[in-house]
């Protein structure tokens, strides 16, 4: 009998420190910028190298040709020229007044528009603060902007294999280079 009881308090202690070291590693994830910042050890580098940087024309943009955006008129601009370089109409059919909206590069033009949804609910809920998303997401467009004309295979793999917003968000800021 002083056997059982030794072998419970013994299974009982052992389960006690592992339930502990579980809480603890649990996987609670930082909130608000902090998420971001966690370094992800299994995220590849991607470099992409460009000729001249497309952000450049932001400059050229007037105030008037852009619309109302949360995080800034800097953020509108890009917006405008993110929409103005990816998509494009073409006619349904002859004769057919009615367009279709044509996007070049779906994969990196989806992630960018949900990372906007994302940052724009974490703002909401405020997890971050607006000028917080609104630097992540010129991050974001200036990546957008600058991999139209290059390759982007490695970088709309590494989009596909991410499971969640966030981890688009890291890719985006933590693992895509542009080098000029």
């Amino acid at each position: 009998m002083k056997k059982i009881i030794i072998s419970l308090v013994a299974v009982f202690a052992v389960w006690h420190v592992n339930a502990q070291e579980v809480a603890i590693n649990s996987g609670n994830k930082p909130v608000g910028i902090n998420a971001f910042a966690v370094p992800e050890g299994n995220m590849p580098v991607i470099e992409i190298h460009v000729d001249w940087l497309k952000t450049d024309e932001v400059n050229n943009i007037k105030d008037d040709e852009i619309e109302y955006h949360d995080f800034g008129v800097l953020v509108a601009k890009k917006m405008y020229l993110l929409d103005k370089t990816y998509t494009y109409q073409v006619a349904i059919s002859p004769g057919n007044p009615s367009k279709k909206t044509m996007i070049r590069k779906p994969m990196v033009y989806h992630s960018v528009m949900e990372v906007e949804k994302h940052l724009k609910k974490l703002v909401r809920k405020h997890e971050i603060s607006v000028t917080q998303a609104a630097q992540l997401y010129n991050n974001v467009l200036d990546i957008a902007l600058n991999t139209y004309t290059v390759k982007t295979e490695q970088l709309e793999e590494a989009i596909s294999e991410s499971k969640t917003t966030e981890e688009i968000l890291s890719l985006y800021t933590k693992s895509v280079r542009i080098i000029n």
